[in-house]
C-alpha cells in the first residue's frame, strides 16, 4: 500500500469483485482515515505525550488546556494509511 500511496494517481479498492472505493490516494485518506495529533508537553519536569483526535471535542479543549499552561511542546500530525482506509471501506484486512 506504501508504494501505491507514493505513484498512484488514483486508486481503487476492490471487496469481492466490486469496486469498493476509488479516488486519489489522499481524499481516500481524508475521508475514511482518521486524523490524529500527536502531542507532547512537560509534566512535572519530563517529557508526556498524547494522541488527540482534533475531530473530538474532549481532545480539542485538552490541547487548548496544554497550550494555555505553556507545556506544550511539539504537535505532529498524522493521518490515516491507505492500509487502514482499505480496512474501513471493505471490513478487512489485506491479505
Amino acid at each position: 500500500m506504501h508504494v501505491a500511496e507514493e505513484l498512484c494517481d488514483r486508486v481503487a479498492f476492490l471487496n469481492a469483485g466490486q469496486i469498493a472505493a476509488i479516488d486519489t490516494p489522499r481524499n481516500l485518506k481524508l475521508r475514511y482515515g482518521q486524523q490524529q495529533l500527536k502531542v507532547e508537553y512537560r509534566r512535572n519536569g519530563s517529557v508526556a505525550s498524547e494522541w488527540l483526535s482534533p475531530e473530538d471535542e474532549r481532545s480539542r479543549r485538552r490541547l487548548m488546556e496544554l497550550m494555555e499552561l505553556g507545556a506544550l511542546e511539539t504537535v505532529h500530525s498524522q493521518e490515516a494509511g491507505l492500509e487502514e482506509v482499505f480496512v474501513t471501506v471493505t471490513g478487512r484486512g489485506l491479505q
